[in-house]
């Protein structure tokens, strides 16, 4: 009966020694996106130059194009080219969705997962799309709110991954159940590394390390509370048997954003456009 426990904790140890000493693999943003996220985040970048990058992603270019033309965005007439996409939803968000596009593809890509990567990506999904309108909500700019929610959880498929090769080292397969608890005790220091290391926005690395303890977050409090909201809100919409709307509507960071319980009806009212947002993203 101990031999179980025994190579438990040499997962566990072994997957913190590789923590602390940044041993850790993560996966790198492909060129081309990392290109596109700097243009969106850059004043002198024009649409053409940024329409210029994504074309040398056809498959991105294509679903991006899918994407803008989705009920997820209203758009009024169809958008036939990437420039008119960026010139109708703005260099920030066509940036933002093609970080998305992107991230699903390299991370929640675990095979012998693939029902937990799915729905880990899909409250993902959610969770950005709902930071976005607390973001409208608080009349705040929605600038990076989108990649704030949507990569929040983004350690999760990557401690998930490392679980799995630390497991082959003590020679045990281990269970989905046990690589989900230790996804969800390490992400928040995973993640935020591995956006670290894709060169986000400073409050994306912030809140995907304290979306959870938004309290303790040093330079974006207010910008945790909302990723910490999102994701909540992510999960009651998404699997309301784990967050009910009560305890939904108890969270203390919607009175700490001065959000009152009209505001919190107004973004409750936003679940179908989410769920647009993630049958089309996902």
């Amino acid at each position: 009966m101990s031999a179980i426990p025994a190579a438990e904790d040499r997962i566990r140890r072994s997957l913190e020694a590789r923590i602390e000493t940044n041993q850790l693999e993560l996966p790198l943003l492909p060129t081309s996106v990392a290109q596109v996220l700097e243009l969106c985040y850059s004043p002198d970048a024009s649409a053409a130059k940024l329409s210029e990058v994504i074309h040398r992603d056809q498959a991105l270019a294509s679903h991006l194009l899918r994407v803008a033309n989705s009920p997820a965005y209203f758009p009024g007439t169809a958008i036939v080219s990437l420039q008119q996409a960026i010139s109708r939803l703005g260099q920030r968000t066509i940036g933002e969705i093609a970080v998305a596009l992107s991230v699903k593809g390299l991370v929640f890509n675990e095979r012998r997962f693939q029902s937990e990567m799915r729905s880990l990506w899909r409250q993902s999904a959610a969770s950005g799309a709902f930071a976005r309108e607390i973001a409208r909500t608080m009349r705040r700019s929605v600038d990076t709110a989108l990649l704030c929610g949507l990569l929040q959880n983004v350690g999760k498929p990557a401690v998930i991954h490392l679980v799995t090769k630390v497991a082959d080292t003590v020679g045990r397969e281990v269970d989905n159940e046990e690589a989900l608890e230790l996804a969800e005790e390490y992400h928040t220091e995973v993640g935020a590394r591995m956006v670290e290391g894709w060169s986000m926005p400073p409050a994306v690395i912030e809140t995907t390390r304290y979306h959870h303890h938004y309290a303790d977050a040093p330079t974006y409090p207010d910008e945790a509370r909302v990723v910490h909201l999102s994701d909540r809100l992510a999960e009651n919409l998404l699997s309301p048997q784990n967050v009910t709307e009560e305890m939904l509507r108890a969270e203390l960071a919607f009175a700490e954003l001065n959000l009152y319980p009209e505001d919190v009806d107004a973004i409750l009212a936003k679940g179908d456009d989410v769920r647009k947002f993630v049958e089309v993203i996902g």
